[in-house]
């Protein structure tokens, strides 16, 4: 009836009025309801069009309000951990985390609370310890430590922790903390993720002096249930080298995997283990050389063996131990066949090697020994030994051999690799001892005139490895005695004003030949 009166009052009093009709015509316009055009020019509006038009706009600002009232209800939720901070939060906090990872954090009283990007609260300055010898001691110092809550039930005081993360931290760790942590490994993660961010980790000796250290972008420890896997993730840098690390642990199989990777070197780690199995196998990887692994730990010294690993394609047998307190190695190994210019003349390889500043590093200590029976591109040696020994900031591969058994052998009496001034040099004394004379003229074209009668030679050398530029800084016939000989010095100051060169054969057989003539004999 309502509806009714309505319509009669409009067609009664308005359809002659251009005006209203011009109002009307913009507003249906506007909001772009449907109408039509009467005989008399007004434009009438359809009944139901209008019903709908009314009912669409009345249930749109409806549930915009009530979805504002939602919303703004549940931020209120979310800030409720915010309003109820006091000193028993930073006890309940600790008693968690405690319960959760069985980890000794100290919370300080600097506790705020966050909703975004998730609830969660933010406590500065925090202090993880362990125990030694009874005693506490400070196994990590945080800046700032994010505790994530859950949602479920802020009026719970017993809301669970859904994770934790951790940035800006300083991790010690003494050999004390290998117990630790070992069994925080072992014992198996949280199902609550730890994640660690721009932070580093120290290694101090018993006299607490901080003797090396790595960067750690992040780190990521959680529990995988799919894979019922214990996982260890992290990204960083060992002596400037970038890394990622990747350790498992196998719960079905008792099986614990570690991953390292540095793509910078081209070197990668794949370690697997069983608890069942005391035996353990590492698988190395390096360009396109591989080194396969069997190894056991025994107090506290990793003995180690190898009969399948390959340089290239050449087999490597190597065999050794790992002393780990204090930190120190001896392998001794051979190759089946070892091309010397590829790899002692090699300016790329070398690069690579030594400007990592790994191997020249005060904390590598160790011996190496590489042997060969079958020595390629030597031209006149035919077997090779090298004994490396690293200690502190430099490489000494003093007692190193070359061989020609039916002709002679090159020794290497003292010999190191170090840097100085940003230069990365060789310096040795050698000898050379010839077995057979005859043998030895014949293969050097030696001219009866300047054959004499020599048993060893010894001479000095600088080389710069980075460019290969060489120096003799001494010559003699006699151990004990420097020639006093002025065609011997004009011809040692010409190599060492690079007027004479050695690069090939037929210049190494001509400079030789050099020595022996400015030889008195």
């Amino acid at each position: 009836m309502k509806k009714f009166k309505i319509q009669s009052f409009l067609k009664k009093n308005f359809y002659n009025k251009n005006i209203l009709n011009k109002i009307f015509s913009k507003f249906f316009t506007l909001f772009n309801v449907p109408k039509r055009t009467t005989r008399f020019g007004f434009t009438h509006l359809k009944k139901k069009n209008l019903e709908s038009f009314i009912s669409e706009k009345f249930q749109l600002n409806y549930a915009l309000f009530v979805l504002s009232i939602v919303f703004f209800l549940y931020l209120l939720y979310l800030s409720i951990p915010g309003m109820i901070i006091n000193e028993s939060i930073q006890n309940d906090l600790e008693k968690k985390l405690k319960k959760e990872y069985n980890l000794d954090f100290a919370l300080s009283s600097d506790i705020q609370y966050s909703i975004l990007p998730k609830p969660h609260y933010i406590v500065n300055d925090v202090v993880i310890f362990t125990e030694k010898m009874g005693y506490q001691k400070e196994f990590s110092q945080i800046k700032k430590l994010k505790i994530f809550i859950k949602q479920n039930n802020f009026f719970n005081s017993n809301n669970i922790i859904k994770k934790i993360e951790i940035k800006d931290a300083n991790f010690f760790i003494e050999k004390s903390d290998f117990n630790f942590i070992n069994k925080f490994l072992d014992k198996g993660f949280s199902k609550k993720s730890i994640k660690v961010i721009k932070s580093k980790i120290f290694y101090k000796s018993d006299e607490g002096q901080i003797v090396s250290f790595l960067t750690l972008e992040n780190i990521l420890i959680f529990q995988n249930d799919l894979k019922k896997e214990n996982s260890f993730i992290s990204k960083g840098k060992v002596y400037n080298i970038p890394f990622l690390l990747e350790w498992s642990f196998d719960e079905d199989l008792n099986q614990k995997t570690t991953k390292i990777k540095f793509n910078s070197l081209k070197l990668n780690f794949l370690n697997v283990s069983n608890k069942k199995d005391n035996f353990k196998n590492l698988k190395i990887s390096f360009k396109r050389s591989k080194f396969v692994t069997n190894y056991y730990l025994k107090d506290k010294i990793i003995f180690l063996e190898s009969k399948n690993s390959f340089i290239g394609t050449n087999k490597f047998e190597y065999k050794g131990n790992i002393n780990l307190e204090p930190f120190d190695f001896k392998i001794d190994s051979e190759i089946s066949k070892f091309d010397f210019k590829k790899f002692l003349f090699n300016k790329n390889i070398l690069d690579e090697i030594f400007s990592k500043e790994f191997l020249l590093n005060e904390n590598f200590n160790g011996r190496l020994s590489i042997s060969s029976k079958n020595l390629t591109n030597g031209n006149f040696f035919n077997e090779i030994l090298i004994n490396s020994n690293y200690v502190g900031e430099k490489i000494e591969l003093s007692n190193s051999t070359l061989l020609n058994k039916k002709i002679g052998k090159l020794n290497l009496d003292l010999g190191n690799i170090f840097l100085e001034e940003n230069n990365l040099l060789f310096k040795g004394k050698f000898s050379f001892e010839i077995y057979d004379k005859n043998r030895f003229y014949r293969k050097f074209l030696v001219s009866k005139k300047n054959q004499k009668d020599i048993k060893k030679l010894h001479f000095g050398l600088i080389i710069n490895l980075s460019n290969f530029d060489s120096k003799i800084f001494s010559l003699s016939f006699d151990k004990d005695k420097q020639e006093l000989n002025e065609d011997l010095d004009d011809f040692i100051f010409g190599f060492n004003n690079k007027s004479i060169k050695v690069n090939n054969w037929i210049s190494l057989r001509s400079f030789v030949n050099k020595i022996l003539s400015s030889y008195p004999g």
